[in-house]
């Protein structure tokens, strides 16, 4: 009977020694998996930082399009960059950002072309129209930005009605309050994108003028030159007046599509 209790409790120590060994090992296996994860972790980083810092990185070649009004040395001014640098290490956002600072430069596109170029497209803004203010002009674009102010006027699209304003260079006329100026400037960039120039936009109480030729000119409540402008359906009419010859005149613009031609 002593003998099998012995032996019982000999099995009940074995048992207890083998569980231990296999918890050790199974932590020493733990700790090695981990040390060669980390092992693993510092060498792929150190591997990475040695390529990313390669000179084989380093921009070779910044090609810039769409440019023509901004000097290419003035837009990677602006961008903050320059040959030499680590492509990795540019942020096309912030090169673009810095870039549409530039007055003339309505967007700007930035994209890396591995392993050392960087490619820049640019879309500038276009002087369309412009505004008296003082005794000067300024030249503005589509959407109201002060591109140069001149002393004299010149062959764009002139907004009239909407008062003296005092405007210096950089300024965006979409920023003021002015109801005429905001229904001006809608206008031209209505008209621009339909491709039709007209001389002079004059804007009144509740009515507009647009001067196609020097005796030939749109007029009609805001709204339905607007409507007529935006529609497509002015610029067929006032192309079926061009067909015709005829040089001097109203066109009258009614509610829907109703035009009428007048001496």
């Amino acid at each position: 009977m002593y003998e099998e209790e012995f032996t019982e409790e000999n099995q009940r120590e074995r048992e207890a020694k083998r569980l231990a060994i296999a918890i050790r090992k199974k932590k020493m296996r733990r700790r090695r998996l981990i040390f060669r994860a980390f092992l693993s972790f510092i060498l792929i980083f150190v591997v990475f930082e040695i390529v990313v810092h390669s000179p084989i990185f380093d921009v070779k070649s910044i090609e810039i399009k769409g440019n023509t009004k901004v000097e290419d040395a003035s837009i990677v001014k602006a961008g903050k960059i320059k040959k030499g640098d680590n492509l990795y290490s540019i942020d096309e956002e912030d090169v673009k950002t810095n870039i549409s600072k530039l007055l003339y430069v309505k967007s700007a596109k930035v994209n890396k072309e591995y392993p050392s170029g960087l490619n820049i497209k640019i879309v500038e803004r276009k002087k369309e129209g412009y505004i008296k203010t003082g005794e000067k002009y300024a030249l503005i674009d589509r959407e109201g930005v002060v591109l140069d102010i001149s002393d004299k006027p010149v062959q764009l699209t002139s907004i009239e009605g909407i008062g003296d304003i005092k405007v210096t260079k950089g300024d965006n006329l979409s920023d003021m309050k002015s109801k005429k100026l905001k229904l001006a400037l809608e206008i031209l960039s209505t008209s621009v994108s339909e491709k039709l120039f007209f001389k002079r936009i004059v804007i009144t109480k509740d009515q507009v003028q647009l001067y196609a030729l020097d005796k030939l000119y749109v007029s009609g409540k805001s709204d339905n030159v607007l409507k007529a402008l935006k529609s497509g359906d002015l610029a067929k009419a006032i192309y079926r007046v061009y067909e015709e010859g005829i040089e001097s005149g109203q066109i009258k613009v009614g509610k829907g599509k109703s035009f009428i031609l007048s001496p």
